[in-house]
């Protein structure tokens, strides 16, 4: 393989006399080599055969976000922060509300410029078990476009559990459709596209109070926020946040 992870021109090796490839070895270049890949970064538990991670050979055709990095082998971290900067397909991911039957959605940096359709799956650990199984799992197309795209995922009316944990973790993938990538396919090996692993924060969701929210405009400068709601119980205070792109807030 080329540094752009590109086949370069096969050359045949011959040993004389003929062994089988165990031991001695005969050193470089002439055993099983494996390219720089892209791997997941979620805890161990989440990629359990360590012989087949979720991994994907890399194509600067598809990818998750603006950014992929060459690996050699899976990092797997506590909070799936090992990679970084890297992993820049959601910027973070939303929290997840617990005891609610509730959907689950954001979109997705994707860029797919392969000529063909590519498939966008995430897997979400919403019932807590340490393990991304094919239930929790969906798939969105992706059509081939010269630019980035953003595209929606949702997990639509799940049932998320009481929990006493502050996390969970989420999987996306990204290959050619070709390659029929199906919720089954939460580990093992593609040979295009990108992985990205996130933590998820758990929260409780709200109680259905609100009767009113407005936003208008008051100068070039100010808005006015008006709410109203039906008090359950007593209130402290209550937090404002404002975003310009649905990562960042303040």
């Amino acid at each position: 393989y080329n540094e752009d992870g590109t086949l370069s021109t096969a050359n045949s090796i011959v040993s004389n006399p003929m062994y089988s490839p165990a031991s001695p070895s005969l050193g470089d270049a002439a055993e099983a080599f494996r390219p720089k890949s892209d791997f997941g970064d979620a805890p161990a538990n989440y990629d359990p055969d360590p012989w087949a991670p979720a991994t994907h050979e890399i194509d600067n055709n598809l990818r998750l976000g603006a950014a992929v990095i060459k690996e050699w082998n899976l990092t797997s971290s506590a909070m799936a922060d090992a990679e970084g900067i890297e992993e820049d397909g959601i910027g973070a991911a939303p929290m997840l509300n617990f005891d609610a039957t509730i959907t689950y959605s954001f979109s997705v940096s994707v860029y797919n410029n392969t000529g063909e359709d590519a498939t966008l799956a995430g897997w979400l650990d919403y019932n807590y078990n340490g393990v991304f199984e094919a239930h929790e799992g969906v798939t969105v197309t992706v059509a081939s476009n010269a630019s980035a795209q953003m595209i929606p995922i949702s997990w639509n009316s799940i049932w998320v559990q009481p929990t006493s944990d502050l996390r969970t973790f989420l999987r996306l993938r990204l290959t050619r459709a070709v390659n029929n990538m199906t919720t089954a396919s939460m580990n093992g090996w593609f040979n295009d596209g990108e992985v990205e692993d996130y933590d998820v924060a758990i929260g409780s969701a709200l109680p259905r109070d609100l009767q009113s929210f407005s936003v208008k405009e008051a100068t070039d400068a100010t808005v006015n926020v008006d709410w109203g709601i039906d008090i359950q119980q007593p209130v402290a205070g209550f937090e404002v946040l404002r975003s310009s792109d649905n990562i960042n807030w303040n």
